[in-house]
């Protein structure tokens, strides 16, 4: 069953810092209007257009030349990653490391389970957090800790292995900038609070292996539609919104 129950916000935020939330209260204070917004997206485009009128020639045949060659994802990543640094690794787990390099990529890596911690300031990312804008979790790792990456507001996009079993309580909460994550169908549980303010999630597919998600796992995504696997055993969704099988509850 799903589960979604008001509670305050001091309780959600025990074990979430104070600098997290400040910066993501922060965030919401310096939000555009959608007068300021447009305005914004006029300067841009006025922007852009000088700055496209001063592209030497050269330039512009090389970029057409690029544009000729068929690209993928992968290689677009390889692209933009190539002449990054690593700027810090270490471990988040027995046998799970991690690398984040210069472009803000972070890799973790290795078999089994990452580590759970007790509240978001015990992650060895912490420091890091604005910094990281993709997660690749590779295949061989089992699980997202509990409190891995609440807070990370640049984060746009995860990527899971076919080897993820459970995310963890707490593992992406604030974090308000996520657009898109894909659940393999390894994962078979989802736990409390693990997207809660995502508000710029958009799309979420919950594969038939999920047997489980916890208490307000996906409360505050404003914009969410949520899909079921129609072979999911547990859970149904309708017009975007999540369901038990029997979809009597929420």
């Amino acid at each position: 069953m799903v589960s979604y129950e008001e509670i305050s916000d001091s309780e959600i935020e025990e074990n979430i810092s104070d600098e997290t939330i400040e910066e993501f209260e922060v965030k919401e204070e310096n939000s555009f209007s959608e007068e300021q917004t447009t305005e914004e997206q006029e300067n841009l485009i006025e922007n852009v257009t000088m700055e496209d009128e001063n592209i030497s020639e050269e330039t512009q045949v090389e970029e057409t030349t690029v544009e000729e060659v068929p690209v993928t994802d992968e290689i677009c990543v390889q692209a933009e990653n190539k002449n990054a640094d690593i700027v810090q690794s270490g471990k988040l787990g027995n046998y799970v490391t991690y690398t984040l390099d210069s472009s803000g990529l972070l890799t973790i890596s290795g078999k089994g389970d990452m580590e759970d911690y007790d509240d978001d300031i015990d992650s060895p990312l912490f420091n890091s957090r604005s910094e990281i804008n993709h997660i690749v979790i590779e295949d061989g790792v089992t699980s997202i800790g509990k409190y891995s990456f609440p807070g990370f507001r640049n984060l746009a996009s995860v990527e899971l292995p076919n080897s993820m079993v459970s995310i963890g309580d707490y593992a992406f909460c604030y974090c308000n900038s996520l657009e898109n994550i894909e659940l393999p169908n390894s994962v078979a549980s989802i736990g409390d609070y693990a997207f809660y303010y995502c508000e710029s999630l958009k799309n979420i597919k919950i594969p038939s292996s999920v047997k489980d998600i916890g208490l307000n796992a996906f409360n505050y995504c404003y914009y969410l539609n949520i899909e079921v696997d129609e072979n999911n055993e547990v859970y149904s969704s309708e017009d975007g919104v999540l369901y038990n099988k029997t979809k009597l509850k929420l």
